[in-house]
């Protein structure tokens, strides 16, 4: 099977530099017309001569990760089904887990962010940590459904990952203990000095109260009249772009 699969991939090879390859790059053509053409006959080829059979979706979603891949942004990605139903769970406040918004990254997963006071963040979870491990299984070339499902348990009990961070020489392992994760996606406070501060965590809450509380704040610091005001985004993973909008409309004219 390895033989032929080899063997396959060469005569792909030739094909596409004696075949396909010849009329896209004729001077009538532009670079993107013949970069699309080229995905459209590499999908073809590959239905129709893969030693195995692979559906539509897979090829596609691959293409389409691929794409999302070049940005060279982690923020930037494309959610299937299952990435978002768990991208949304964290909508309603509360959560059971570890405390982790993650990505696929390389065929493993890779950490986004740890939410602020979670297990994962007092474990020391940081973002970009790759998970390699999760209870001794290998999560290389798993779906992200069946990453879930591993990391997924009930509050008390424990999930050992061993994750590879930048500039360590070593894997790092990590047992955390899964929890009710309560999410405060937006803090205030004057710090010394007559600072306002905001702590924003993620771009959710629209039903619990987020922008009622942002926009408190901002009227408090008004009326206190402190000197300068600190939002801070850090690790914050993202969400709902119409929110960034309502809260960035808080400091910015029309």
């Amino acid at each position: 099977m390895k033989k032929e699969r080899i063997l396959w991939m060469a005569a792909v090879g030739l094909l596409l530099s004696g075949y396909f390859f010849r009329p896209l790059y004729s001077e009538q053509s532009n670079l993107d017309e013949r970069y699309r053409l080229t995905l459209e006959m590499i999908l073809q080829s590959i239905k129709g001569n893969y030693v195995e059979k692979i559906d539509d979706q897979t090829l596609l979603l691959g293409a389409i990760r691929g794409m999302m891949a070049a940005t060279g942004d982690p923020y930037t990605r494309f959610l299937d089904p299952e990435e978002t139903a768990d991208f949304s769970r964290a909508e309603g406040g509360a959560l059971v887990g570890i405390g982790v918004e993650v990505t696929m990254c390389q065929n493993v997963p890779c950490i986004i962010a740890p939410i602020d006071g979670s297990p994962a963040a007092r474990a020391g979870i940081k973002p970009q940590d790759r998970i390699i491990a999760i209870d001794g299984v290998s999560t290389e070339n798993k779906s992200f459904a069946e990453i879930l499902r591993i990391m997924t348990g009930e509050a008390g009990s424990t999930v050992t990952l061993k994750v590879e961070r930048k500039n360590s020489l070593e894997p790092l392992e990590f047992k955390i203990a899964r929890a009710v994760v309560e999410i405060d996606y937006c803090r205030g406070e004057i710090l010394p000095g007559d600072i306002g501060y905001i702590r924003l965590s993620q771009f959710f809450g629209e039903d619990s109260g987020t922008v009622d509380t942002f926009r408190k704040w901002i009227d408090t610091f008004d009326k206190k009249k402190v000197r300068g005001v600190v939002l801070d985004l850090r690790n914050n993973s993202g969400g709902h772009l119409e929110m960034a909008v309502t809260l960035a409309s808080m400091f910015l004219s029309p």
